[in-house]
């Protein structure tokens, strides 16, 4: 299983389509392959790990689009300059989490 990160939200003014954009991107992906990190953009430019409800994980009924739920400042991401090839994100970064 692979893991990936969905980073959404930010500064910009479209931070709102950007809910919506990775709800639609996690709620797509095959649960099989891929194991999901998500990663929230405050509108002031800071991120922090998400625990998403667990109807963020299932597509919505078709033809209706859904938003992630705004930020919540819980587990503070800072991502450093790691180790490694840098063609993997796992050797690009290490990832501190704090409270």
């Amino acid at each position: 299983m692979k893991t990936i990160a969905v980073l959404y939200g930010g500064k910009s003014g479209e931070h709102e389509v950007s809910l919506i954009s990775a709800g639609s991107i996690i709620a797509h992906l095959d649960k099989a392959k891929y194991s999901v990190v998500p990663i929230g953009i405050t509108k002031k430019g800071e991120w922090y790990l998400q625990n998403l409800p667990q109807w963020a994980y299932t597509p919505p009924e078709k033809g209706l689009m859904r938003s992630l739920p705004e930020v919540e400042k819980d587990r503070r991401v800072v991502a450093v300059p790691g180790k490694g090839s840098g063609s993997k994100l796992k050797n690009a970064f290490k990832t501190s989490v704090s409270t």
